[in-house]
């Protein structure tokens, strides 16, 4: 029974704007209730919640707030909860960004009465961002496997993004007898967005980095409005005779998007160094989506001797989305939108209905169990499109076959194995034949003739634990392999315009698996944890009709040791280096090997007096790259903290981020197509002056200590000094 908290107002500069990072978290614990308020404001980049923001102060409280960049343009704590997660929205692609968010999270036991199970969960949270972005990008595209082919891209673009957004998720949990005999689950929830972008291009285009294409100026501007809502119910019911079960589950759901903008572009195309045409786009458009969808599923489980079971479920859903986009050409007549763009006007109505039965079988053992099933899955979809009289129907039979299998060599030692067989259709928007030449250098058209695709998705996981030597040891390797998988087809024309189309190819897979030891060391007493990972990509795609295959294969090592030395301090080092290799069957000349290093060292010291002093350095380097494209990031973090008041309750700390000013983002993209560099706008030095205050009030217990929750996260590594890192 209790309080526990924080508050933290702060104020600072980068020399050109006022800053400003503030967050509060408070909780009160009253026997089965649980309710917890959290909200942060802030322009320094901080969109996510640590677990020391989300539970309040941890040990000393001396740690840095942790500094964002470092060569991706923004980095911070995780959310322990999908609650808190579901506060953070993504900021498109780094930026800068100002964050406003809270969010009120309510649980209940509610009493319960003949030791019947009743539970209630409740949390509403609503986010306010707004992000300004800036961003330089470098393509090649690749057209041919002839040398000097390729066209190349360069765009400088700069946009503004405000995304409003909130979501109230309910859990009801109640068992209807004393025996747990008869009980439901009902969990509605409903979540709404609203988010306005206006953006500004220029992109130029050449070939062989010397002859002009073309040239582009483009403003755009939208506005969508929607909300997205769901019921889900389940009823479950144990038969007197042991592993005899029934369940039902229903699902309701309903969507609705409203959205309208503008697109104006003028683009001139070249030949022999002149321009030959000039095109210019002005239009505006309106569009309106709504889905409702409905689905139920019936299982039983029977027992089939001591050890075993089966399970028969027959699933059953319903989709239906109707969509209209209306989209009109500025007139010079009448200086109004009056003209109808016929391929960018179109109404469609698609209906997807699916009918499935599952059968599966599981084996309980002291030491393993597993179990094997298979799904069979008749599904209809029906395409209308209302504007142009095309209707698309397709049946599709689908397999879901699974197997799980696990092993406990001993209680610390566990082997596990999952495969999954599933089939996915193409997107409605995949299939119509509508060509989309809203960009007129990037054309886009649909596809009825695609077929569904097939994954088989494997994972393997062994898991070892040494209670007395404190040694840990895991291995995971998952992959999965695709066929028909849908990708593009791209025909690039001499003027540099790209026309894509969805195709049904094969070729596509994936291979990663990740291995770490970690174990203690006496002298200084710390933990090392080493790790080594490995990546292989490959798909397919076809460039003016030629098959490319890109295969992408990572290797990467890991290092993270860490120590608390007399409790004065904490010192961290990491080190992540990765080995990149990249294949195109298509333009071998494109092959490329690189690698990245990433180093951080981050120190933090304690007085008995409440002083703490606090530094981390991050290094990132790319380099290994024929074309010159290395970059070397230096990134410098500081803060002087004193804790203040009876208990050492309160904190007043100065935090400096990026001392040396060297902070910036830049990545490399490949894909099967096309190689992509990226620079995008970050923030720089600034400095921060904040006052903390901790909240600890709990009943028959000394007030001046860490609550109990609080204590199982101490001593498990920190993050910048300061939140625990997972």
């Amino acid at each position: 029974k209790g309080w526990f908290g924080k508050g933290s107002v702060g104020l600072g500069s980068d020399g050109d704007q006022l800053l400003n990072d503030h967050n509060v978290n408070v909780s009160n614990f009253n026997n089965g209730r649980q309710i917890t308020f959290t909200g942060q404001g802030n322009n320094v980049n901080k969109q996510n919640f640590s677990v020391q923001d989300f539970l309040g102060t941890l040990g000393n409280g001396g740690g840095n707030v942790r500094g964002f960049g470092g060569g991706n343009g923004g980095r911070g704590g995780g959310g322990i909860a999908s609650a808190v997660q579901s506060l953070v929205g993504s900021n498109g692609g780094g930026g800068i960004v100002n964050t406003w968010s809270g969010g009120l999270n309510y649980s209940d036991a509610l009493g319960g009465s003949n030791n019947k199970k009743n539970e209630f969960n409740g949390s509403g949270f609503y986010n306010n961002q707004k992000t300004n972005r800036t961003s330089n990008s470098y393509t090649e595209n690749l057209t041919s496997g002839q040398p000097d082919s390729s066209i190349f891209s360069n765009q400088l673009q700069s946009s503004v993004t405000h995304n409003k957004n909130g979501r109230f998720n309910f859990n009801i949990e109640k068992e209807l007898d004393s025996l747990g005999t008869n009980s439901f689950i009902f969990r509605p929830n409903i979540s709404f967005q609203n988010t306005i972008k206006s953006s500004e291009s220029a992109t130029n285009s050449t070939k062989s980095k010397t002859i002009q294409l073309t040239n582009s100026n483009a403003n755009t501007g939208s506005e969508n409005t929607g909300y997205n809502g769901n019921i889900d119910f389940t009823f479950r019911h144990r038969f007197k005779k042991k592993a005899r079960t029934m369940s039902l589950n229903a699902t309701l759901g309903r969507s609705d998007n409203d959205g309208n903008g503008n697109n104006y572009s003028i683009n001139d195309y070249y030949k022999n160094g002149a321009i030959t045409r000039v095109d210019t786009i002005d239009q505006t458009y309106l569009s309106n989506s709504s889905t409702k969808s409905y689905g139920s599923t019936l299982s039983y489980t029977e027992p089939v001797g001591k050890f075993s079971q089966i399970e028969i479920a027959y699933n059953h859903n319903y989709s239906q989305t109707e969509s209209d986009k209306k989209t009109f050409a500025f007139d010079e007549m009448v200086k109004g939108y009056i003209t109808p763009v016929s391929n960018l006007t179109n109404e469609f109505r698609n209906t997807y209905k699916s009918d499935r039965g599952t059968l599966s079988y599981r084996l309980t053992k002291a030491k393993f169990n597993f179990t094997i099933g298979n799904g069979i899955q008749w599904g209809n979809l029906n395409s209308v499109n209302r504007t142009t009289g095309n209707i698309i129907v397709q049946d599709y039979v689908n397999l879901f076959p699974t197997a799980n299998f696990n092993y406990s060599f001993t209680k610390t030692k566990n082997f596990r194995f999952n495969y999954s067989g599933r089939t996915n259709q193409p997107s409605v928007t995949q299939l119509q034949p509508v060509i989309d030449n809203s960009d007129p250098l990037n054309i886009k058209e649909g596809n009825p003739d695609l077929k569904q695709k097939f994954t088989h998705n494997f994972r393997g996981f062994y898991t070892s634990f040494n209670i007395l030597t404190q040694k840990v040891f895991f291995a995971t390797i998952n992959a999965s392999f695709v066929s028909n998988d849908i990708q593009n087809s791209v025909f690039v024309a001499n003027n540099g315009v790209q026309k894509t189309k969805p195709v049904n190819l094969d070729g596509t897979y994936n291979i990663v698996g990740y291995f770490n030891y970690g174990f203690p060391l006496r002298k200084p007493k710390s933990n090392l944890n080493l790790g080594l990972n490995y990546t292989r990509l490959q798909s397919q795609t076809l460039i003016n009709a030629a098959s490319n295959y890109t295969r992408n294969t990572a290797l990467g090592a890991n290092i993270i040791w860490t120590t608390n030395l007399k409790e004065k301090w904490d010192i961290n080092f990491t080190s992540n280096t990765m080995y990149n290799i990249a294949r195109y069957t298509l333009q071998p000349t494109q092959d490329a090997d690189y690698f990245s290093q990433y180093l951080s060292a981050e120190a933090t010291y304690y007085t008995k007096s409440g002083w703490s002093f606090s530094t981390d350095f991050d290094y990132t380097y790319n380099g290994g790259r024929s074309d010159g494209y290395n970059t070397s990031i230096p990134l410098l973090n500081a803060s002087i903290a004193k804790q203040v008041f009876k208990n050492k309750a309160g904190e007043i700390k100065l935090y400096v981020f990026d001392l040396l000013n060297q902070n910036q983002s830049t990545t490399r993209s490949i894909a099967s197509n096309y190689i992509q560099d990226l620079d995008t706008r970050v923030l720089t030095k600034y400095f921060v002056v904040s006052f903390t205050y901790n909240l600890r009030k709990f009943k028959g217990q000394n007030n001046s200590g860490n609550p109990p929750m609080m204590k199982m996260f101490k001593g498990m590594g920190r993050s910048g000094g300061g939140s625990p890192s997972f």
